[in-house]
């Protein structure tokens, strides 16, 4: 797993226990499979926006669990494209960057 943490359950309980209003990148998966990969000013955020927007790509691949890196703003954006080109996530293509 190349993150610094361990993954939480995603549902809007976890995600405001465990993700941190603070910038970085995040990731959205299952077992097996990452799904989405994201950068923020506001990790928590946008998980919760992706968790009720019911986004169709994302859903479709039936998260499980999210999981999260905190990088300064200048730094983050190299860390999302090595993760985005090393886990290629399916969702990632659809929207491009977060």
């Amino acid at each position: 797993m190349p993150w610094g943490n361990r993954g939480f359950t995603y549902n809007a309980t976890s995600i405001a226990k465990h993700a941190p209003n603070a910038s970085g990148v995040y990731a959205i998966f299952r077992e097996g499979l990452w799904i989405y990969i994201g950068e923020t000013d506001d990790i928590r955020r946008c998980l919760l926006a992706h968790l009720s927007e019911a986004n169709r790509c994302i859903t479709r691949y039936q998260p499980t669990g999210f999981s999260f890196e905190l990088w300064p703003a200048g730094e983050r954006t190299e860390r999302y494209n090595d993760l985005v080109s090393e886990l290629s996530p399916p969702c990632n293509h659809v929207f491009g960057a977060a």
